[in-house]
C-alpha cells in the first residue's frame, strides 16, 4: 500500500534529519513526528505551515532541515515513479474522516449501556481494515492524534490492530508496543 510505504519513507526522514541536527529524540517522539508530517504534510504552503506550528517546540535548525528534506526526498521519488502521487503532501483531507468515524464508533458502542457483546460489535467494524489499513491505524494511535485510542484503552479492549501480520511494521517492536494483545500470528506460532 502506498501510504504505508511513504509513512517509512517520511520515519526514515525523520530518524536522519534528527541525527544530522544532533537532535536525540526518542523512538515514540520521531513516531509521532514522522506520523504528523505524513498526515499534515510537508510540502506545500499551508501543509508545511501547519506542520511548522505543530513542531513549534521542536528546534528551528531540525525542523528547517526536515522541511527541505522532505521536498528533497519527493523530488527524488516522483523521478523514480516510486508513487503514483506526490508524497509528502499530506492526507488529512484522506484519513481525518476515515479515523474520527473509527474513533465514534468504537466509543458509541463502548459507552452503551444495554446488555450486548460490544466486543462483536467493534469486531465487525475492525473486520472492515485492511491488514495495511490496521497499520495506518497503528501509526495514528502511537502519534499525538490518537492517544486517545490508547489512553481509554479502546485499542487493547478491542482488539483493533490485532490482524497486523507479523513484521509488517517495521519502524518498532509492535508486541512490545501492545504486549497486552494476542496477535493473530501468535496464534499461528502455537
Amino acid at each position: 500500500m502506498p501510504l504505508v510505504r511513504e509513512f517509512r519513507e517520511s520515519f526514515k526522514i525523520t530518524e536522519q534529519v534528527a541525527i544530522e541536527t544532533n537532535q536525540s529524540y526518542q523512538e515514540n517522539e520521531l513516531l509521532n513526528i514522522a506520523y504528523l508530517s505524513f498526515y499534515y504534510g510537508a510540502i506545500g504552503e499551508i501543509s508545511s505551515e501547519i506542520l511548522k506550528s505543530i513542531l513549534q517546540n521542536e528546534s528551528d535548525i531540525f525542523v528547517n532541515k526536515l522541511l527541505s528534506t522532505f521536498e528533497e526526498k519527493q523530488k527524488e521519488l516522483i523521478r523514480q515513479r516510486k508513487f503514483y502521487y506526490n508524497p509528502f503532501e499530506g492526507h488529512q483531507s484522506r484519513l481525518g474522516h476515515y479515523y474520527r468515524h473509527l474513533y465514534q464508533t468504537t466509543k458509541y458502542v463502548d459507552t452503551q449501556k444495554i446488555n450486548i457483546n460490544k466486543y462483536e460489535y467493534v469486531k465487525t467494524l475492525r473486520a472492515q481494515l485492511s491488514n495495511h489499513e490496521q497499520v495506518l491505524f497503528c501509526y495514528n494511535i502511537l502519534s499525538n492524534l490518537g492517544k486517545n485510542w490508547i489512553d481509554e484503552k479502546l485499542v487493547i479492549k478491542y482488539k483493533m490492530i490485532k490482524n497486523i501480520p507479523h513484521n509488517l511494521i517495521t519502524e518498532f517492536d509492535l508486541k512490545a508496543r501492545f504486549p497486552e494483545l494476542i496477535f493473530e500470528w501468535e496464534k499461528n506460532l502455537v
